[in-house]
């Protein structure tokens, strides 16, 4: 990374990783960030991606940051548009006589329009139609799903999800002491999978089950669990500030700074 910075002529400062990039743009952007000596905001941050997840605890103060734990798996939204797309091309193999993978075009178009009814679940509760003109061999084709059934497609996506969060709080629960489960702040969460209505759910539990809390209904906004914010970090504003970052190594071995 570094080389390619110098050979882009990009004088590349310092690097690290992904969840502590996202904590840092929270820390810029917050402006009631406790004093330096008074005791910091435990936030819980969680990156559902394309193809990885992605959380990290972190204490913050005004100016520092500590990042205490951190979880991954390779595991995202990619994950639940092939499930998708492997469910209805096994469909119209069976109803349309077509196989849409021996064509590259067909391919895409599917693959796109999965995504698309991906979306839509995640809006409606409604059964979500899908239709195609001309998909292969001059073949219309539709189908629908509901989210229940989409739930129940995606649950090994779901559950490697959870074994990530887990991961984390299992660090968190073996740690000092410093970052107590029961102390967590709130839940910020990054990535358009976040809004995938499961992967709420399993985030407002997640959180729930670490402060003992109960589990709350999901709002159109986010989720709301006793003092816990969940919300979508957008539109993050960016400036020049003071800011110095603490990592703990021994929840870290593979993390390194310049």
């Amino acid at each position: 990374m570094l080389a390619a910075a110098k050979l882009a002529g990009l004088n590349c400062l310092r690097l690290f990783n992904e969840t502590a990039a996202v904590a840092l743009a929270y820390g810029i952007y917050k402006q009631d960030l406790p004093a330096e000596g008074e005791p910091p905001r435990r936030v819980v941050f969680v990156d559902v991606g394309h193809s990885q997840t992605q959380m990290s605890a972190c204490s913050i103060v005004k100016g520092k940051m500590t990042v205490e734990a951190t979880a991954t798996k390779r595991v995202g939204g990619r994950d639940l548009d092939l499930l998708l797309f492997d469910h209805f091309a096994a469909e119209f193999k069976t109803t349309k006589k077509i196989n849409v993978t021996t064509s590259a075009r067909a391919t895409i178009r599917l693959e796109a329009e999965c995504e698309k009814l991906k979306k839509l679940m995640s809006a409606n509760i409604t059964p979500c139609p899908l239709n195609i003109e001309c998909l292969l061999d001059d073949t219309d084709v539709s189908g629908k799903m509901a989210r229940e059934e989409f739930e129940a497609l995606g649950a090994g996506v779901f559950d490697q999800i959870n074994a990530c969060a887990a991961d984390l709080l299992a660090q968190l629960k073996a740690g000092d002491e410093k970052f107590k489960l029961a102390d967590i702040d709130c839940l910020e969460t990054v990535g358009g999978s976040v809004r995938i209505p499961a992967i709420k759910a399993l985030l407002t539990e997640m959180i729930c089950l670490a402060k003992a809390g109960d589990l709350k209904p999901i709002g159109d906004a986010g989720t709301t669990v006793r003092g816990v914010r969940v919300r979508i970090l957008t539109d993050l504003v960016c400036k020049v500030s003071n800011q110095s970052m603490c990592q703990v190594s021994r929840w870290l071995p593979n993390l390194r700074t310049y």
